[in-house]
């Protein structure tokens, strides 16, 4: 995809878009699009308009802003077009619903066939207000747009549901400017309601009968006093004209929801008396799944073993002083622990509640564990960051144990940065011997690795970091005792990004256990409040197994249905860089397992939406694993598949000579198999059906899997 170099340079410029608004004049808070389009038009034009759609149609992309105080305004519009190029427009709206004349107008032609990223940034001079955000096109030819993609559109209206019969009927109010999360075949986007309630999307799809969900965001429901009525509606996607209705209900009575702030201490219990007295252990990072009246939130504890919310429950105060709180038992049996109750209540009024563990029951084990995780960029020729994280989630104390990391060979650790100078080094494994992780211990540390000249950009690079127990303590849960970072020589990082610890390809055999690493950083001129991450997990993924391994800050996790996790740091007053670009900085790590039995050639892929206050997401670069049997060397093996989407032949072309191939459907059934012997293939395809197929594709230099479409 010919994604403009700079775009993950300009998202890094636009991570905080505006915290403060100067002067007078239409205040800029939000936009709202239809976000894909295909089509073999070379030409596309783009059609922005103030809070409502502007009917005349016929453009290629419908931009709405949204804001506050709309007035006739002078209006600048940055466009990065995707293909290297980008253009500076200057405007005046005239009216709600109207189509901005902009100068030069709002038209692009592209050269070739390709999709397409487009960004863009609409901005009033006058306030010092903007909003960013991004289009997908692709250009395709006319005889070979596939006839399974569509746009879809979706419609409604975001209301008081003021009988809560779930119906928007008479006597039910309109909610302006609510913001919504929707979620489409693993892809969530946000958008706006307007001054009237109702919003309209347009989205791609590759078929119809797909669900898309829809949701109020929480934030958002929370600074207005609101609760949602449900876990995220559903509905079925279809065509525009033939788009469904989905009216959101929110509860907006203040009589039925308050604002409360509420906390509990977790701790070792080792008198049984349930109360926390010296010397009883606090437990970290144990998940807490709080009751807010209208479902849970999860919540993890910090080092201190506290737990701590503000926000609005859907409980009535006047006659209930008191909430509800439990912890998995999975987590508790992983951990060695066992509760003493079900459920513990707390109360409304502030006061912290007592989370009594047992911690010597059924077995008393020390949980260790390792992390390695990136920092921004790798290169040649540069002392390299990484960071190392190890500790003991307990109950007990280890002992003796031993910590090791694995660096790649001619890459030279910087001695001086390491805080813990007692390690001894062999080959390229550093090996620390230590004691006294007692619970609750954790060791954090940036260290820099020297990796020399010479290096072919694209080259992995894997630091693996172990901890083992030396002593006779049993080791409560194995699965967290190592960690694998595969780095690429010559890669930049965004700030706010996605990394996954695994290899690209990983084995069909069995179901492997995967590390997410999503980051953050304020890049902006002022605290952001709040800071929360929509992560859609991948159907590929067990999220039963979902587990935070670290995280930055206190973090409250939400399951917002139908795959979709919200990791959310409310009040986090993260600090700008320009400030403090140390403490900038948040992140949180989890590790989930496949579902069993995905099929050969099933891909993983994930990516996060993270939002700043009330800024448009950052959207993360994509990860993606790959079931695949063989050993791969993509370094060695590149190959190009053209074109895709196909019709009834496909070309493939290699660095070196290509051996065989096989076309696999997607449920793991290899298709079509032939053995080869040239660089360059022209392959009948006419005897597959339409749809999606990966393409193996095997050479002297290696073998590589590329996902490719048949019309």
């Amino acid at each position: 995809m010919k994604i403009l170099n700079y775009l993950t340079s300009m998202l890094f410029l636009a991570s905080i878009v505006s915290f403060n608004s100067y002067g007078q004049g239409y205040q800029l808070t939000g936009s709202q699009s239809n976000m894909y389009v295909t089509d073999c038009d070379s030409s596309i034009h783009l059609n922005v308009s103030m809070e409502t759609a502007d009917s005349s149609g016929g453009e290629t992309f419908q931009i709405i802003t949204q804001g506050t105080n709309p007035q006739a305004s002078s209006l600048s519009l940055f466009v990065a077009w995707g293909d290297g190029t980008s253009s500076t427009h200057i405007g005046a709206q005239t009216g709600l619903g109207t189509g901005i004349l902009f100068t030069p107008p709002l038209a692009h032609t592209y050269p070739t066939f390709d999709n397409y990223a487009i960004l863009y940034q609409v901005s009033n001079p006058d306030n010092n207000t903007s909003v960013w955000d991004s289009l997908y096109y692709t250009y395709a030819n006319c005889d070979s747009l596939p006839n399974t993609l569509y746009d879809l559109c979706l419609s409604g209206t975001v209301y008081c549901d003021q009988d809560s019969n779930g119906t928007f009927s008479a006597g039910d109010s309109p909610i302006s400017n609510a913001l919504i999360n929707f979620t489409y075949n693993g892809i969530s986007w946000t958008a706006s309601a307007n001054q009237n309630g109702q919003y309209s999307i347009t989205y791609m799809g590759t078929g119809l009968g797909f669900a898309t969900t829809a949701q109020i965001d929480q934030n958002w429901l929370n600074q207005n006093g609101y609760s949602f009525f449900s876990t995220p509606f559903t509905t079925w996607a279809d065509t525009c004209g033939n788009q469904p209705i989905l009216n959101l209900p929110v509860n907006c009575s203040t009589d039925t929801i308050s604002y409360h702030c509420v906390s509990a201490k977790i701790f070792c219990d080792a008198n049984g008396n349930t109360i926390h007295e010296p010397g009883e252990t606090l437990i970290s990072n144990a998940p807490i799944s709080l009751w807010v009246g209208n479902g849970f939130t999860t919540l993890y504890s910090d080092s201190l073993g506290m737990i701590s919310y503000c926000g609005w429950f859907g409980i009535d105060s006047m006659t209930t002083a008191y909430t509800s709180a439990t912890i998995s038992s999975s987590w508790l049996n992983a951990h060695g622990y066992t509760n003493q109750a079900g459920y513990i209540s707390i109360p409304l009024n502030g006061a912290t509640a007592a989370f009594p563990i047992n911690c010597t029951a059924p077995v008393s084990c020390a949980n260790l564990y390792a992390n390695v995780t990136p920092w921004i960029g790798y290169y040649q020729n540069y002392s390299n960051t990484i960071k190392i994280s190890y500790g003991n989630y307990g109950p007990a104390n280890p002992g003796a144990y031993q910590v090791s990391l694995t660096f790649p060979a001619g890459v030279t650790p910087v001695a001086s940065s390491f805080a813990n100078q007692t390690y001894t080094i062999t080959g390229n494994t550093m090996t620390w011997n230590l004691t006294g992780a007692y619970a609750g211990y954790s060791f954090n540390d940036y260290v820099y690795f020297s990796v020399p000249s010479g290096i072919i950009n694209g080259t992995n690079h894997a630091y693996t970091i172990s901890i083992t127990p030396m002593g006779s303590v049993t080791e409560c849960d194995s699965s967290n005792n190592s960690s694998t970072l595969n780095m690429i020589v010559g890669q930049s990082y965004d700030p706010n990004d996605k990394t996954v610890h695994n290899q690209k390809y990983i084995d069909p055999m069995e179901a492997d256990v995967l590390t997410y690493v999503i980051r953050f950083q304020n890049t902006g001129t002022a605290p952001a409040q709040d800071v929360y991450i929509i992560d859609s997990i991948s159907s590929n993924l067990d999220l039963n197994t979902l587990e935070i391994l670290e995280t930055s800050h206190n973090l409250n996790v939400v399951d917002m249905g139908n795959g979709v996790i919200k990791f959310d740091y409310p009040q986090i007053w993260l600090p700008d860089s320009n400030s403090n670009e140390a403490a900038s900085h948040g992140y949180v790590v989890y590790k989930i397992k496949e579902q069993e039995n995905n099929p050969i050639g099933s891909s993983i892929e994930n990516t996060a939406y993270i939002y700043f206050d009330w800024n448009p997401a950052i959207i993360t670069n994509t990860t993606i694993n790959i079931n695949q049997t063989n050993s791969l060397n993509e370094q060695q093996a590149a190959f190009s598949v053209y074109p895709n989407p196909f019709n009834d032949q496909i070309r493939i072309q290699g660095t070196t000579p290509i051996t065989g191939y096989e076309f696999i459907d997607a449920a793991g059934k290899v298709i079509l198999k032939h053995a080869a012997n040239s660089k360059e293939l022209m392959v009948s395809t006419a005897e597959l059906s339409p749809g999606l197929y990966y393409l193996n594709i095997h050479s002297e230099g290696g073998s590589s899997v590329q996902k490719i479409v048949k019309h």
